[in-house]
């Protein structure tokens, strides 16, 4: 049955088979329906976007030789050409910028309104909260160099800008990217240009935004660059990273075919192969993968713990006092939390943990039998996992059964669509508010579950 294009509220009790203390709960969930209506004749589904927060999307459309895109539902006006590549959310979905091709050149549209004409333009990059936007811009046709574009004002014209390098600080209040001169490559941050090198690796900054680290390499030599100023060189430096509170510090260096991580400028223990340092949320703990090519390890704190074939994807709980990670033996993989080893499966994807270790999920697949694993217990539907902040009490997946797609939350079914769309994202918008994208029919809706104890 086609879904009206009017929102709809859908109230159904249901009965709760699991919760992560083992009591019966009947939570109420009530389920809100938003329509976007149907993909119009010359969607580009292929270049469907869709917000980080889970509640936006955009497609664009090709009618009569004209574009335009669809907006939440809503198109835009006609376009003479739109840059496919260049079609750009930010996080929140509030703000959407794509670049127009005309006979005059090519300009950013941002949020409906037009910018200023180039000759050419390459993909914007927004900052987290979507206030800040930036863009490389080529001025003319005639012109050698070109400029970056940062909340529409230009910058100094360069031999080259790399506009992949864009890169905002999470609160957005600072911007960076690389830019050449004379065959020298220098970081310009918030629009001053640091040293320049022959070669340089990518800036990261601290969460807070009051720190950056980069790599520059000159006669051969890597030297790290920590907020400006020179410290250890190596042959080769990995990854930056800073400790939440913005205070530790951490990459990987290559000298004499050993790595080390670097750890608040002092080398720890070499070996063959070593990635990023990463800080645990309250900034105590850091870990880092190492290993000699053929069995690895995390590194906990200079630790060394268990090793495996392969260890990959590694999360900390909320309070930084626990770890998930999953770990290969042979052709199998489990999940080991803290030190307490999961079942071996053939697959294990989508790794969860709540804020006090106490809770944890993951998608697995055995055979040709896909599962949600949480808390070691099994249950059907292996897609589209997320755990709701906090305490993770609420366990939202997906799955399939008879061209159906399922939504549940604790392994309880809640609701049934056509399709959950490729690219769409799953959210907790708090603890008890999951958003998300369906297919019903031949239309996309937003769905709102709110989720009552």
């Amino acid at each position: 049955m086609k879904m009206s294009k009017h929102t709809c509220v859908i109230v159904a009790m249901l009965l709760l088979a699991f919760s992560a203390s083992g009591q019966a709960k009947t939570p109420k969930f009530t389920i809100k329906e938003t329509s976007f209506g149907k993909p119009q004749p010359g969607t580009r589904g292929d270049y469907t976007i869709f917000s980080a927060d889970g509640r936006h999307v955009v497609w664009p459309v090709k009618q009569d030789g004209k574009w335009f895109v669809v907006f939440d539902g809503k198109p835009s006006p006609l376009y003479d050409w739109i840059l496919l590549n260049t079609l750009m959310l930010s996080r929140d979905g509030g703000h959407l910028a794509f670049a127009e091709q005309t006979a005059d050149g090519l300009r950013m549209i941002v949020d409906g309104k037009p910018q200023k004409m180039y000759s050419d333009v390459s993909p914007p990059a927004f900052s987290r909260d979507g206030a800040r936007m930036a863009y490389m811009a080529r001025l003319t046709k005639t012109s050698k160099g070109e400029v970056m574009v940062v909340d529409g004002q230009e910058s100094k014209e360069y031999d080259k800008v790399a506009y992949k390098s864009m890169t905002f600080s999470r609160d957005g209040k600072r911007f960076a990217y690389m830019a050449e001169r004379g065959g020298k490559r220098f970081w310009v941050v918030d629009g001053q240009e640091g040293k320049a090198y022959e070669q340089l690796t990518p800036l990261d900054f601290s969460r807070d935004g009051s720190r950056f680290g980069y790599g520059g390499e000159q006669g051969g030599s890597y030297v790290a660059v920590i907020d400006g100023t020179e410290g250890l060189s190596y042959e080769k430096l990995g990854a930056f990273s800073f400790s939440p509170d913005g205070k530790r510090t951490g990459f990987v260096g290559l000298r004499k075919k050993k790595m080390c991580a670097v750890v608040d400028g002092k080398e720890e223990a070499e070996h063959d192969v070593v990635f990023e340092a990463v800080f645990s949320p309250d900034s105590k703990h850091v870990f880092y993968i190492a290993g000699d090519g053929r069995t690895a390890c995390i590194v906990l704190d200079a630790k060394p713990q268990k090793v495996y074939d392969k260890v990959l994807s590694v999360r900390y709980s909320g309070d930084g006092q626990h770890m998930m990670y999953l770990v290969i033996e042979g052709r199998q993989q489990r999940i080991v939390v803290d030190t307490k080893e999961g079942k071996l499966y053939d697959v294990i994807a989508q790794l969860a943990m709540n804020d006090d270790g106490s809770r944890w999920a993951y998608t697995a697949k055995e055979v040709d039998k896909p599962v949600v694993v949480i808390n070691d217990e099994e249950f059907p539907g292996a897609a589209n996992l997320t755990m709701s902040p906090g305490d993770g009490r609420f366990v939202a997946h997906a799955m399939e059964r008879v061209n159906k797609a399922i939504l549940l939350v604790n392994s309880t079914e809640v609701a049934t669509y056509d399709t959950f769309p490729a690219g769409s994202r799953w959210v907790f918008d708090g603890p008890n508010k999951l958003i998300l994208m369906a297919g019903k029919g031949d239309e996309l809706v937003l769905v709102e579950v709110m989720i009552e104890e």
